[in-house]
């Protein structure tokens, strides 16, 4: 249970991660892509130019993934986000003749030889699952922060629809709390009672 929860911690990381890195992605910021992330950026790491490339592509999708509230458009700029990714991936995988021959034969046989090459041949079959493809599976989280001054906007939201990601909740709610203040909350409190008895005594006489 607790390797799970791990599992799911490390998706949802490398998912905001991801979305949230600056334009243009700096070598400090693809280093630490690279460390904090090593399983899924590793087998790219062989060729920094390319490896950029793949993240500022994917980021973009997300991006556009994150912004929309229209559900086909999301799924759709989810799908080239793991496509551009897959792509890049299958270019590190090795892809044996033999293994190219039983993915013809599979298809059709010789007669579609001319129309294919080998990197569409491999890319008929799925790559590895990564723990990118575990993350897209909480797209109906995304959100967009709406605090002012957010550095990280995207976020997953809960079972709730927040409107501010975990840094900006407090803030938000300060402002909340002084724009009552300013309109209401002043004008509605309650005068406070002065010190000293209230009811007069009564002497016998």
């Amino acid at each position: 249970m607790n390797d799970y929860r791990l599992a799911l911690r490390k998706t949802k990381r490398l998912l905001l991660d991801w979305v949230n890195l600056p334009t243009p992605v700096a070598d400090d910021w693809l280093d630490s892509m690279l460390e904090t992330h090593p399983d899924v950026f590793r087998p790219l790491a062989h060729n920094r130019g390319e490896l950029r490339k793949t993240i500022e592509m994917v980021r973009i999708f997300l991006q556009e993934a994150w912004k929309s509230t229209d559900m086909r458009r999301r799924d759709w700029c989810l799908f080239i986000a793991r496509q551009k990714y897959s792509r890049a991936l299958l270019g590190t995988l090795p892809a044996s003749k033999s293994k190219t021959e039983s993915l013809l034969a599979s298809i059709g046989g010789e007669a579609l030889r001319p129309f294919l090459n080998v990197t569409e041949l491999v890319t008929m079959s799925a790559p590895p699952e990564t723990a990118f493809d575990r993350a897209v599976s909480y797209a109906k989280r995304m959100s967009c922060c709406e605090g002012p001054k957010c550095e990280e906007p995207f976020f997953l939201r809960g079972a709730k629809r927040e409107r501010y990601c975990a840094h900006c909740k407090r803030e938000a709610a300060l402002r909340r709390k002084k724009r009552y203040w300013d309109t209401k909350g002043k004008y509605n409190r309650k005068a406070k009672k002065k010190p000293g008895n209230s009811c007069a005594v009564r002497v016998r006489p």
